[in-house]
């Protein structure tokens, strides 16, 4: 009797020890499950009216300063517009009665890694007005905006974009794209390309069937695109993200950036 206590005595006491290691090792297996921190593709800079930010996490009512996520759709109500200051100092203002997602948005400050740099930006309805940031410049093949009928690729420039979905009057269904500064190209979804120059619109239809006559740089412009509430700010905006962005590129590459591209920021702003 007095062996089968001491045996059982001392199972309690190994089953004691291996529950406290089990216990210990808990949270260790919990940190290594842990998800990653999400990285913001930009912040909300200017903010009017009501906009929605809706992602993985659910949906939640912008803010200033709130971040953005690559992956995530932007909605401005009617009453609403937003400034997005993207990581790389590109700048997207958002009309009121539009729709984005932010289908890609990654930047690598370390131009030894820009190969993996892109942006695509999904406009589902309503307009936009972009201007490029240091991918726009350095990589213009990795930047595009897409629509349901085109798209849009870049050549480190300021650009609109607007999304009609259904004939009225004099405007016809269909994406239509003006260029402010720098140049763009207009993909219809047939692989047909036009180049878009300074001071140009074009217009790609909805509908397949108009492609052929109707695709084209156009000569006289429908009443399509709305100036916003911020776009006199935009210039000064883009100006301080460049400042910003030069200061971080410096610390990647302090030496070579003094030599190969002195007064990164300035050769930015004469684009």
């Amino acid at each position: 009797m007095v062996r089968l206590m001491l045996l059982a005595s001392r199972w309690a006491g190994l089953f004691a020890i291996g529950l406290m290691c089990l216990m210990c090792l808990q949270p260790a297996v919990r940190a290594q499950s842990l998800p990653l921190p999400l990285v913001a593709a930009g912040t909300v800079e200017r903010l009017a009216g009501t906009v929605r930010l809706a992602g993985g996490g659910g949906e939640r009512i912008a803010t200033i300063k709130a971040p953005v996520y690559e992956g995530e759709r932007i909605v401005t109500e009617g009453n609403g517009e937003a400034v997005l200051r993207m990581v790389d100092g590109a700048l997207i203002a958002l009309r009121p009665n539009s729709q984005i997602t932010l289908v890609k948005y990654t930047f690598t400050p370390d131009p030894k890694d820009a190969k993996a740099d892109g942006t695509t930006i999904q406009l589902l309805s309503g307009a936009l007005r972009a201007i490029t940031g240091v991918m726009g410049r350095r990589n213009p093949a990795s930047v595009q905006v897409r629509t349901a009928s085109a798209t849009i690729g870049v050549r480190g420039t300021d650009f609109e974009v607007v999304v009609i979905p259904a004939d009225s009057g004099e405007v016809r269904a269909g994406t239509y794209s003006r260029v402010i500064e720098g140049a763009t190209f207009l993909e219809a979804a047939d692989g047909q390309r036009i180049s878009v120059a300074k001071g140009q619109s074009a217009y790609v239809p909805q509908d397949a069937l108009r492609l052929a006559r109707e695709f084209g740089v156009l000569r006289n412009v429908p009443p399509v695109f709305q100036a916003g509430s911020f776009d006199d700010a935009l210039k000064a905006l883009q100006e301080e993200a460049m400042r910003q962005i030069e200061r971080e590129l410096h610390k990647y590459m302090p030496s070579q950036l003094q030599q190969m591209l002195p007064g990164l920021g300035d050769l930015f702003r004469r684009r």
